[in-house]
């Protein structure tokens, strides 16, 4: 199952972070969300997990405490061959492992993999693998591009409320670089000013309990909902077979 976006009939959008590279903004994410009675949900590499592990287990364990959602970004972050066939299902038990170990919990469940700069799709064997792994993926429909040289408050701002595709639903992808995590408390008061929710954490759109039961069951089952946009990061658009 992929989702790009929650329910278009209900004034949610949902805030997600990728990467984990700079574990003191992470922190800042956090603490922001909490001050504005949000939830988030993150999508941390699990190499950056075991780069920095202290950092990385002390933001982490915030975010379950604070009930917020972590999800899987693979533990390479690598972009995902279209026809590339091995270790897929390591890669991402891999990362499940190091954001366990973070959490000192054996039993942390993941939703979601968010494959890295919305690559692999068409790969039958990254999509088994995930759907083995109990993940439906998750992409998104608007991109704050605060990871961009240059990018500024007003140019994340204007990425995410001005392009069009801020509506009911809508998955905003955002990084933890400096740009985005000044932005995010601009645009949780924004989201609110046009009269809409965060949604909370992403697996709130599994709203259905069959999907629910789908996914932990490795079955993709039909009927999932799907975009009709899916955006791929511009420094790193998805390879071509």
């Amino acid at each position: 199952m992929v989702f790009s976006h929650g329910d278009i009939s209900q004034p949610y959008v949902y805030i997600t972070i990728d990467d984990c590279r700079n574990w003191p903004n992470i922190e800042k994410d956090l603490e922001t969300a909490k001050d504005n009675n949000v939830h988030i949900t993150l999508f941390p590499a699990g190499k950056y997990i075991d780069a920095h592990p202290d950092e990385a287990a002390a933001a982490l364990q915030k975010a379950v405490a604070y009930h917020d959602e972590i999800g899987n970004h693979t533990y390479a972050h690598n972009i995902i061959d279209p026809s590339g066939n091995q270790g897929f299902e390591g890669d991402l038990y891999a990362q499940l492992y190091s954001v366990r170990q973070a959490l000192k919990d054996p039993n942390y469940r993941e939703w979601f993999v968010r494959p890295p700069y919305g690559s692999g799709l068409g790969n039958p064997y990254f999509t088994g693998a995930a759907a083995k792994a109990g993940l439906a993926i998750a992409l998104w429909n608007i991109d704050s591009k605060g990871y961009q040289d240059g990018s500024t408050l007003r140019s994340a701002m204007q990425n995410i409320f001005d392009t069009g595709h801020f509506r009911n639903g809508a998955i905003i992808l955002m990084h933890d670089d400096d740009t985005d995590t000044a932005a995010l408390p601009l645009i949780i008061d924004t989201i609110l000013a046009r009269g809409m929710k965060v949604g909370g954490v992403l697996s709130n759109i599994l709203i259905d309990r069959s999907t629910k039961a789908a996914i932990d069951g490795g079955d993709q089952a039909p009927g999932a909902p799907n975009s009709e946009l899916v955006m791929w990061r511009e420094d790193h658009p998805p390879a071509q077979g």
